[in-house]
């Protein structure tokens, strides 16, 4: 631990839940509301029919199904068994602190007006941006430890961060979560995917 401590991974640890709380206090300083509906009205000034079926087609690929149903299809079918073991781990552990901190807070979703899919629940942090995160985060880290220098690792390593944000950018946009939820669940991501970093580079 006391390594942990010193290591660039508690840096970018310390830097992630940094932005969270930062987040979190404004959140409960009615402070960030105004930005959050600036954000959402310059996203709402480009909408369109092709790009809410874009959206929705991007967001249900950090919904729960497709990330549980992905990560099992790996768990039963993908022989190098680290991969699908580790996106399970992080995927669940992403999942139960979303969970936990929604009901926590209990920030109520953004007007059911403003909607474009339907979604009960709360709000704060966003569950899609923690999870898709979680899931395409590890992928991305075994991508990068693990294959070899080729165009399908630098295709890999530059779509899969595109695809994240297109997620949590997909949650603003159909109106299922504020910016300031996608931040927050994206930063609590990173901290939890530094520490595993950390912890599985000095274990393998």
């Amino acid at each position: 631990m006391k390594d942990f401590i010193h290591s660039k991974n508690a840096i970018i640890c310390s830097i992630a839940l940094s932005v969270f709380l930062c987040f979190f206090i404004l959140l409960q300083l009615n402070l960030i509301y105004k930005f959050d509906i600036a954000f959402y009205q310059i996203l709402t000034s480009i909408m369109s029919k092709p790009l809410n079926m874009f959206f929705i087609f991007i967001t249900t690929l950090g919904g729960e199904y497709f990330l549980i149903g992905v990560t099992a299809f790996l768990l039963i079918f993908f022989r190098k068994r680290k991969l699908p073991i580790w996106v399970a781990f992080n995927l669940s552990i992403s999942f139960l602190v979303n969970i936990l901190l929604k009901v926590l807070i209990a920030r109520p979703r953004p007007p059911a007006e403003n909607m474009i899919l339907h979604i009960g629940g709360y709000s704060f942090p966003s569950g899609h941006s923690m999870c898709s995160l979680a899931f395409f985060g590890t992928i991305f880290y075994f991508v990068y430890l693990y294959l070899k220098p080729s165009k399908l690792k630098t295709f890999l390593l530059i779509l899969l961060p595109i695809i994240t944000m297109l997620i949590g950018l997909s949650r603003i946009y159909l109106g299922a979560h504020y910016f300031s939820d996608v931040i927050a669940g994206f930063s609590l991501s990173i901290a939890i995917l530094s520490v595993f970093s950390y912890f599985y580079k000095n274990k393998y």
